[in-house]
């Protein structure tokens, strides 16, 4: 008489066991490796963005192109409501961006994949949306290091290039697909265009209502809004356009303006951190 060999229900469930064991142990290092890689896509993004701007500066007498002031003229040609146009059409990036392909009858055509995060979610939701001759843009500029007309690189920063941001992460958008959209972020804005839904790509930007740093020199430099700095992987529903924005539980990624990328880690002290945002605030605190 013949047995029949099989496995039996037991040995089935301990297979199954040790295959979802593996694959619980797996999935973490995917992941870690994964964002690993989108944060160095990112790093990439904003050390050619810094780049570009050092290579205006080169070009144009130590000079940096200008962010307007709502409240006043325009000084000169370069005094922009948009700063991250100025380095994209003068070819000032490594990363070569042909401006006479963006065409403002295809609103695609004005993605520019080097103002995209790819681990930013509100692109994630919605890559496609453009408005005519505006891009959607993941990093923000700081108004506070390029206001004023004709900042020189070399010289206008009395805090140090190393202690000043110049660009930061920032989601594109905030708030629900198919929702009210409280800040999206363009990285070309007409020059007349100041509403609160489409916004020019900065941070800490008085006119839109940002978080703005208390300058007083000599002393410490604390957020209009108490202990605000910025947010960590928030849902979309919950991003405030306020302030910077990033999607990595490592902290917020960073262009200093001396062209070097760093990461801010959460729970940095506000103080430390909107000192950083300011060129010339005279404060003691550093970010380490």
């Amino acid at each position: 008489m013949f047995r029949r060999s099989g496995v039996t229900l037991l040995e089935v469930l301990l297979v199954v066991g040790i295959l979802a064991l593996l694959i619980g142990l797996i999935l973490p290092a995917i992941q870690k490796v994964r964002e690993s890689a989108l944060r160095a896509m990112s790093q990439n993004n904003l050390h050619q963005l810094i780049l570009g701007l050092h290579n205006y500066a080169a070009a144009h007498g130590d000079g940096l192109p200008g962010l307007k002031n709502w409240d006043g003229p325009i000084t000169n040609a370069d005094d922009q409501d948009a700063l991250f146009k100025v380095i994209i059409r003068g070819r000032f990036l490594e990363a070569n961006v042909d401006w006479a392909s963006l065409n403002p009858e295809k609103p695609e055509t004005f993605l520019v994949h080097i103002l995209i995060d790819a681990a930013d979610p509100s692109w994630a939701a919605k890559p496609t949306l453009t408005s005519m001759s505006e891009g959607n843009c993941s990093y923000a500029a700081n108004p506070w290091a390029f206001q004023g007309p004709g900042r020189k690189l070399s010289t206008g920063f009395p805090d140090g290039t190393t202690q000043t941001i110049g660009i930061a992460e920032h989601y594109m958008r905030c708030g629900k697909e198919n929702a009210e959209v409280r800040g999206e972020f363009q990285w070309e804005v007409s020059a007349g265009s100041r509403g609160t839904t489409q916004r020019r790509a900065t941070f800490a930007d008085p006119y839109y209502g940002d978080v703005l740093p208390r300058v007083s020199p000599g002393f410490s430099t604390l957020p209009t809004v108490r202990d605000a700095t910025f947010q960590v992987a928030p849902a979309l529903a919950d991003c405030d356009p306020r302030v910077p924005q990033t999607p990595f539980r490592a902290g917020l990624i960073i262009a200093m303006m001396d062209g070097s990328v760093r990461t801010i880690k959460p729970g940095v002290d506000p103080i430390v951190f909107w000192a950083a945002v300011t060129p010339a605030g005279g404060e003691s605190d550093r970010l380490d």
